[in-house]
């Protein structure tokens, strides 16, 4: 009877050990995601700041023509993209819910570039039904680097020429953003093939 008592409170023990383990490793790997992400964003807002040294000669040079649009989003998304795109025009352009551009390429594919691709997602796609909740999108930041100093500015004039193309109203109060990031959409074929 005594070796029973001995056990079942040992077996307690070793249970509340584990349990206590459990949920010491849950907070630890919190702690360590929560760190992760400040450290990103933090290397993130470091490396834009190193590059305005640079930046500062580059901008005083940009200057995107309004027949050169199409070619200059065309370089800059084959670029973020890894692979060719050709952008054949813009469907529409707006500021609100975020500032956003929404063009076809050559290929069929629908490409929008927006400031912030999660705010365009909820905000837009999903309400206006073009894509479902649990429908995973690509979406790529496009950050200046030391290949694409202006990125950023040369995005900036593009979305400038198309907004006045298109008539948006308060065009000129959207500000300047160091990050703009593009979705591409999509298309049925594709969407059959991965079924």
């Amino acid at each position: 009877m005594l070796e029973l008592i001995i056990f079942l409170v040992v077996a307690v023990v070793q249970v509340a050990a584990l349990a206590l383990v459990g949920i010491s490793i849950t907070r630890t790997e919190h702690r360590n995601t929560t760190a992760l992400r400040d450290l990103n964003a933090t290397q993130e807002r470091q490396y834009l700041e190193s590059l305005q040294l640079y930046r500062a000669d580059a901008l005083k040079t940009v200057h995107i023509e309004e027949e050169y649009v199409m070619e200059t989003l065309s370089r800059i998304l084959s670029v973020a993209l890894c692979r060719p795109v050709r952008v054949k025009d813009a469907i529409s352009v707006s500021i609100l819910p975020v500032p956003a551009v929404v063009m076809n390429s050559e290929e069929g594919e629908e490409v929008i570039l927006t400031t912030s691709a999660p705010d365009y997602i909820g905000q837009s796609l999903i309400p206006s039904r073009r894509v479902s909740k649990r429908q995973p999108l690509q979406i790529v930041s496009i950050l200046p680097d030391l290949s694409q100093l202006v990125v950023d500015e040369e995005i900036y004039q593009c979305f400038s020429h198309l907004a006045a193309f298109f008539r948006v109203k308060d065009a000129p109060s959207v500000p300047h953003v160091p990050k703009w990031q593009a979705i591409p959409l999509p298309t049925a074929k594709s969407q059959r093939n991965e079924r």
